[in-house]
């Protein structure tokens, strides 16, 4: 199921598993209890603990604390086809639409989104006091936030990923308000977009750049990649490199990096190169690594790189696309379930495959600049990034009790509380910022 729930009462989840989603606990609101009971057969189910359901009054809902919606579904290429997809098995539970088993489901979409605006499920709208709406369906969950004089600030999302995402980035609310004043069409939103991502399956994905040494050490045992970048960009990038260290006395994987590291320009400097090759280079280049990454699978002492296999399935999905080279530039990860990583505006990043939900702040701005078919802005991506390197911040989980583990970001716009019951068990939530999200 999934509702938006303001944590007055005691709503029940018919789940032994849930996730919340909310904005961090500034402020305080009602706790939420969840509960669950098991049926002769083994299955999961609820019954009302609440005298009169559904509630007959906008203000009755409030006072139950929850109201189910209906949310929307995004069937990007990159998503899981048909009945295979979670996103899609979920948005039919959700919704009762059958699944087409040709379709790519990619996204869920929880929240009031224009480009995804769930509805409330009720009978009537008169259910929310509402004017000048349609019955049932139509009525949209932006306008009962509007009308309430409430704030959606995160979109809720689960991801069914088949094929790599774009390389990409989301921009910060400065940068966000200046491409929404020049670019409405391809940015729509004037607000940056933190994420945070909880793997639901093995997840694995490109994030942060590797630190430098490692890249230098892909450079120089991959000739194609210096040809992508440029092999006179490449020597100064050595040349360079040797200075920063010999100057600061230091060897080399310095792990700690400043704000104003020199490294960080000379990271850019690569990146860039590769970015903004000519792409008929690019093509030979990537023909050529992929013929030399085969032979060495084939011979008998062939191993590879995870940075090799990591190429060569890209440029399978994606062939002689320059964003296929990323894989040497960027940190490669492998989430499994209830892991988590978070990230900030301006950072570098691609999904690659498995189920995770997603959270971040209400926008829909993403700046691409390869492995898509989509508008790239490769300019504006390089300008942007801050060339950190080295890490990637992962988020470990808070344990609250016994059954809720809690997700916090660096920043205030969201949280996730994953909740994990046993049979006839029972857990309140703590007390949290709403509106939320229950899935």
């Amino acid at each position: 199921m999934a509702a938006i729930a303001q944590r007055t009462k005691s709503p029940i989840v018919p789940a032994m598993s849930a996730v919340a989603a909310g904005v961090s606990n500034t402020m305080s609101l009602q706790p939420t209890t969840f509960s669950t009971s098991t049926n002769a057969n083994g299955s999961y189910s609820t019954q009302d603990q609440v005298q009169s359901f559904p509630p007959s009054t906008l203000k009755d809902w409030l006072a139950y604390g929850i109201m189910p919606l209906h949310v929307a579904v995004q069937t990007y290429a990159w998503g899981v086809p048909g009945h295979s997809s979670l996103v899609g098995k979920t948005y039919k539970r959700n919704t009762n639409i059958p699944i087409n088993p040709e379709t790519p489901y990619a996204e869920l979409w929880m929240g009031d989104h224009p480009n995804g605006d769930a509805n409330i499920k009720v009978a009537s709208s008169s259910v929310l006091g509402l004017q000048d709406t349609n019955a049932g369906l139509n009525v949209k969950l932006s306008q009962v936030i509007k009308e309430q004089n409430m704030q959606f600030p995160y979109l809720f999302k689960i991801l069914s990923v088949n094929n790599a995402l774009s390389i990409q980035a989301h921009p910060d609310k400065q940068l966000a308000k200046q491409l929404h004043m020049q670019a409405p069409k391809n940015y729509p939103d004037d607000n940056h977009k933190p994420e945070m991502s909880v793997a639901l399956t093995p997840f694995s994905g490109m994030c942060g750049f590797r630190h430098v040494d490692q890249i230098r050490k892909s450079l120089q045992s991959t000739p194609e990649l210096v040809q992508v970048v440029g092999k006179s960009i490449v020597d100064k990038f050595e040349t360079d490199l040797d200075t920063f260290y010999q100057s600061n006395n230091a060897g080399a994987d310095v792990t700690t990096v400043t704000a104003n590291d020199p490294r960080k320009a000379l990271l850019k400097s690569i990146f860039s190169g590769m970015m903004h090759q000519d792409p008929q280079v690019v093509s030979e280049q990537a023909g050529k690594l992929e013929s030399r990454l085969g032979a060495m699978l084939a011979s008998s002492s062939g191993n590879l790189s995870p940075e090799d296999a990591l190429f060569l399935d890209l440029n399978k999905q994606y062939p002689n696309d320059v964003g296929c080279f990323s894989a040497y530039f960027l940190n490669h990860v492998l989430l499994q379930e209830g892991e988590a990583f978070f990230m900030a505006a301006n950072e570098p990043h691609a999904y690659l495959k498995g189920d995770c939900v997603e959270i971040m702040a209400r926008s829909d701005n993403v700046v691409r600049a390869g492995l898509t078919p989509k508008f790239k802005d490769v300019d504006t991506l390089l300008t942007m990034l801050t060339y950190n390197f080295g890490s990637v911040d992962f988020v470990q989980p808070e344990k609250i009790g016994s059954y809720i583990s809690k997700y916090v970001p660096p920043v205030q716009e969201f949280q996730l509380e994953r909740i994990e019951l046993p049979s006839s068990q029972s857990v309140t939530l703590p007390e949290a910022k709403g509106p939320g999200i229950l899935l």
